[in-house]
């Protein structure tokens, strides 16, 4: 019937009709689809982003910024910092005054009955204590300040560090795991050398049972080193209360930087940390030993009132000082000076004895780098490059039936093991050198050592490590 009305020759303008609402309707669906597919694509393409910042690569300098913003021991901080305002402000006050009320001989009998014989008295106090108290809390106060800013310095450098090392931990493991994917190479050209030539009948089957074997050994080991990353990186995600968002750690660990003078090093620990943190200890140990040699101060009250006596409609006025007597030898608080200043010993004895303990861990730390860089130096320039020849030498040699099995594998092992002995000193090497930085507050890098604050946000260390 439909197709009856197009073609009769009297509907020819309806025919015209349906058929351009026809293509009308056509487009408006192809748009329509086109509208929905680029929908669709508008949705998926935030997820898809997200999934590749999700997988970026994590920098030394990010990995210190979020350190700084979001490690747990250093969200304590604001706390600390309003509690030791708090009190600097409570030592800052005055006594303040005291107003008294009394009354006597209320409610007696006779001449006493009610308030007929009534005395009145109204007073107002002050304290005045000695000058050297308030001065004495004061520093006590400031010196709490100071040895709050002072665990915040040590906890920042503490945090860092242990960013640090678990940044060289991770990259040790990335290293080792494009090691082992280089030895899988070797394996790899030795297996179809091996398999061509025991096709030739020249070697037996069991040479390339042994390098399939090792092939297999290799692959696991890289399983294992991959969920040893996986590991590391979650652990120090967790140093942030977040999951691993990255896929790989970016640095350098093959540049080593030249070690400060260790003169140059024995001055920056006057400014270290960790010596700040003991200093900051000792003043506060000296301040609370001087605000109870100032306690032991005598101070006076100050008093003055009226007085009504009711039964003689008499009103007189008040005034009254007291005065406590003791001399310096028999002070109340004579104890609490005693132990302050036993106190105050110690410290100073601790703060001697940690100064020393910096000082020869330094030296010590100084020495090992310096062995650690030659060593390194001696390999990668000396040994790695001769075993990476010799390897060259005994597979061609292999290939031309000069050396057997044996002395191929033996030669793929020396040269894995001494890669694998270099990224462990490689990785001793920069642990050391961050636990200088952490004991020394410097930055050691490739010019010169610098002392980082807590202002330098990401530039604390930056790569490479």
């Amino acid at each position: 019937m439909f197709y009856s009305l197009l073609t009769r020759p009297g509907n020819a303008c309806r025919a015209k009709a349906a058929m351009l609402w026809l293509a009308l309707l056509l487009l408006w669906s192809a748009q329509s689809r086109a509208t929905e597919h680029s929908t669709l694509t508008s949705l998926t393409a935030p997820a898809a982003m997200q999934q590749h910042d999700s997988s970026s690569d994590l920098t030394v300098s990010a990995a210190l910024v979020r350190t700084l913003r979001q490690h747990i021991a250093l969200s304590g901080y604001p706390y600390w910092q309003r509690q030791a305002q708090a009190q600097q402000l409570s030592a800052s006050l005055s006594p303040p005054p005291e107003l008294q009320l009394s009354a006597e001989n209320i409610g007696g009998t006779g001449t006493s009955r009610g308030l007929q014989g009534a005395e009145l008295t109204l007073a107002i106090s002050q304290l005045f204590e000695a000058k050297a108290k308030r001065a004495g809390r004061q520093a006590l106060a400031d010196a709490n300040q100071q040895q709050t800013m002072a665990r915040y310095q040590l906890a920042v450098a503490d945090a860092v560090a242990q960013t640090q090392q678990h940044l060289v931990r991770q990259l040790v493991l990335q290293e080792r795991l494009q090691l082992l994917a280089q030895h899988h190479q070797h394996i790899s050209q030795a297996l179809q050398v091996a398999q061509q030539r025991a096709a030739a009948g020249a070697v037996a089957q069991s040479d390339v049972l042994r390098l399939q074997s090792r092939l297999v050994q290799n692959q696991l080991a890289q399983q294992q080193l991959q969920s040893n990353l996986q590991q590391a990186q979650a652990e120090l995600a967790a140093l942030w209360g977040e999951t691993p968002q990255y896929r790989q750690v970016i640095a350098e660990l093959r540049d080593l930087p030249e070690l400060p003078a260790l003169p140059e090093l024995s001055a920056a620990l006057q400014q270290a940390p960790q010596l700040q943190w003991w200093l900051s200890q000792l003043r506060l140990a000296q301040s609370a030993s001087q605000l109870a040699i100032a306690n032991a101060d005598r101070d006076f009250t100050l008093s003055a009132g009226l007085k009504r006596n009711q039964q003689n409609q008499d009103t007189s006025v008040l005034l009254s000082i007291s005065l406590p007597l003791y001399s310096t030898a028999t002070a109340p608080n004579r104890a609490e000076v005693a132990q302050t200043s036993a106190q105050q010993a110690e410290v100073e004895l601790a703060t001697a004895q940690q100064q020393q303990q910096l000082l020869l861990a330094v030296r010590q730390r100084h020495a090992q780098l310096r062995q650690l860089r030659q060593y390194l130096h001696d390999m990668q320039s000396a040994l790695l490059p001769l075993q990476l020849q010799m390897l060259s030498a005994v597979q061609q040699h292999y290939t031309s039936g000069l050396v057997d099995m044996n002395g191929m594998l033996s030669a793929q092992q020396e040269l894995l093991d001494s890669q694998w002995l270099f990224l462990d000193s490689l990785g001793t090497f920069h642990s050391q050198l961050i636990e200088l930085q952490r004991l020394t507050g410097l930055q050691l890098s490739n010019q010169a050592g610098r002392r980082w604050q807590a202002s330098d946000n990401a530039a604390f260390v930056r790569s490479p490590l």
